[in-house]
């Protein structure tokens, strides 16, 4: 996903270093890294962006802030990874995780089709 020119990703608190840091994409783009904690931060609350990641690519879904900010019918993917959400196809906060154990072959084809 784009925000101003930069890629997001998610990554592991345990593989963050003080602060985050950025390198280069394939295509040149430079990629910011985020962490879970830092993520919560944009769920849209008090006219903050609506992030959300699937699979560790974070997108910036605030032009849909009707959908996925405070109030919107998906508010719960807003500021979380929500892979395990997409692929069991539930809207609670349980489910958004990167968890993807014990899911279905079905269940993770139903993921790779987002």
């Amino acid at each position: 996903a784009t925000s101003s020119g930069c890629l997001w990703e998610l990554v592991p608190v345990s593989c963050m270093a003080a602060s985050p840091e950025s390198h280069a994409s394939a295509n040149g783009h430079q990629i910011k890294q985020l962490t879970i904690a830092e993520l919560k931060a944009y769920n849209g609350v008090e006219g903050q962006p609506v992030y959300l990641s699937v699979r560790g690519q974070v997108f910036d879904v605030s032009t849909a802030r009707d959908f996925y900010g405070p109030g919107g019918s998906y508010e719960v993917f807003a500021g979380k990874e929500c892979a395990r959400a997409l692929a069991l196809m539930k809207l609670d906060v349980e489910s958004c995780t990167d968890d993807l154990s014990g899911l279905t072959d079905r269940q993770v084809q139903t993921l790779q089709d987002w």
